[in-house]
C-alpha cells in the first residue's frame, strides 16, 4: 500500500509516518512539503492508495487543491489533516472530493478508524463537526427526516459515528445484509444515491447523531 503524506512540518510527516508503518505494516510512504511538491508526486506516480494533505502548506489553495488533485486522480482517496477547521469548511472539502476530514488533534484509534473507513470506500467526517454542523443548519421539520423507521435511524446514528456496515452490524447485533438492506431504505427516503450523500443530507435535515 502506498502512502502520499503532505505538510509541511517535518516533524509531523515523521510522527506521521511511523503511525502508519506501525499501524499498516505493509505501507510504502512518500512524502511532500507543498502543493507544488505533491502534483510533482502525482505526476512521477499515479497508484497511491491514499493521499492525506494538510490544507495549510504552501501552495495550498482550499477547496480548489483538493478539486484539481481529485479531477486529475478520481480514483485516488483524499483525507485533509488539519489543526483547525469548521463545520462549512468539512463540507467544502467533501464537495470537492476529499473522502474525509481528520483533525490533528484525534488520537490515534481514531486515527485508524478513519483511515480504515476511507480506505473501505467510505467517508469519514468528525463526530464533533456533524453535531454542531446540525445544530446550525437545523431549519424545522422535514418528511424525510420523519420517514425513517426507528431501527433505520439506529443505522443512521451508527453511520454518522463512522461506521462501516459491518461495524454497525455489530453494533445493532444484525446481520451486515440485513444493514444494507436498512441502508438502501434510508437512501430512497432521504433521496440520496450513497454514503457520503446521506451524511450531507442528514447534516441538512438537523440530524445529530448522540440524539437521533
Amino acid at each position: 500500500m502506498r502512502i502520499l503524506i503532505a505538510d509541511d512540518h517535518a516533524l509531523v510527516r515523521e510522527n506521521f509516518r511511523d503511525f502508519l508503518l506501525r499501524e499498516f505494516s505493509d505501507a510504502e510512504i512518500d512524502e511532500a512539503d507543498s502543493y507544488p511538491s505533491v502534483a510533482e508526486k502525482l505526476t512521477r506516480h499515479n497508484d497511491y492508495d491514499l493521499i492525506i494533505i494538510d490544507l495549510n502548506m504552501p501552495g495550498m489553495e482550499g477547496r480548489a487543491s483538493i478539486s484539481r488533485i481529485n479531477a486529475a486522480h478520481p480514483s485516488i482517496p483524499i483525507v485533509v489533516f488539519s489543526g483547525s477547521y469548521e463545520s462549512g469548511q468539512i463540507e467544502q472539502m467533501i464537495d470537492a472530493g476529499a473522502n474525509g476530514f481528520i483533525p490533528k488533534t484525534v488520537g490515534g484509534k481514531v486515527m485508524k478508524s478513519a483511515i480504515d473507513l476511507v480506505l473501505s470506500g467510505n467517508t469519514y467526517i468528525p463526530k464533533e463537526a456533524l453535531q454542531s454542523s446540525s445544530t446550525r443548519k437545523q431549519t424545522g421539520p422535514d418528511e424525510r427526516k420523519d420517514s425513517l423507521s426507528p431501527r433505520e435511524r439506529d443505522v443512521l446514528k451508527e453511520l454518522l459515528n463512522g461506521g462501516t456496515n459491518k461495524d454497525i452490524a455489530t453494533a445493532l447485533g444484525i446481520k451486515e445484509f440485513t444493514i444494507k438492506a436498512h441502508m438502501q431504505n434510508i437512501f430512497r427516503k432521504l433521496e440520496v444515491d450513497n454514503r457520503t450523500q446521506v451524511i450531507i443530507k442528514a447534516i441538512e435535515l438537523g440530524y445529530k447523531p448522540d440524539q437521533i
